[in-house]
């Protein structure tokens, strides 16, 4: 399984909607439904 389909799974066994996991993130729906399609890449920040 890929990682954009992991996240869907996670996504969808919470019951959450795109538009909840992009506020979670504090990001737009289109740039989160991209990254769950596997159409763009998700970047992880990490405080140092």
């Amino acid at each position: 399984m890929k990682f954009h389909e992991k996240i869907r799974f996670m996504r969808q066994s919470k019951n959450w909607s795109q538009e909840d996991m992009a506020d979670k993130l504090g990001m737009s729906v289109a740039g989160y439904a991209k990254i769950e399609q596997g159409r763009t890449d998700a970047n992880f920040w990490h405080p140092s």
